[in-house]
């Protein structure tokens, strides 16, 4: 079985867009300012406000896209490798 590289990069991408988008929603939600947060440490310039729950959702498509395209790069690689 081989993955379909564009469609997963594409479809991590989206996941992962959303659940940072969600995530600084949620953080709002909770009562967080522009606290020291692991998501403005990793993500810079990502702010717990609408604008930042905004980049979060474009630093997410970007990461996820690369990520899920080396895993499926990389899964298709290694099967392809190991088939008997």
């Amino acid at each position: 079985m081989k993955f379909n590289i564009k469609a997963f990069a594409i479809a991590s991408g989206l996941i992962y867009a959303f659940v940072l988008f969600v995530s600084v929603l949620w953080l709002m939600a909770r009562g967080y300012s522009n606290q020291e947060t692991l998501l403005s440490m990793v993500y810079p310039g990502l702010t717990i406000s609408l604008s930042g729950s905004l980049l979060g959702l474009s630093y997410g498509l970007f990461d996820g896209v690369i990520i899920g395209g080396l895993f499926a790069w990389l899964y298709n690689h290694l099967a392809k490798a190991f088939d008997s």
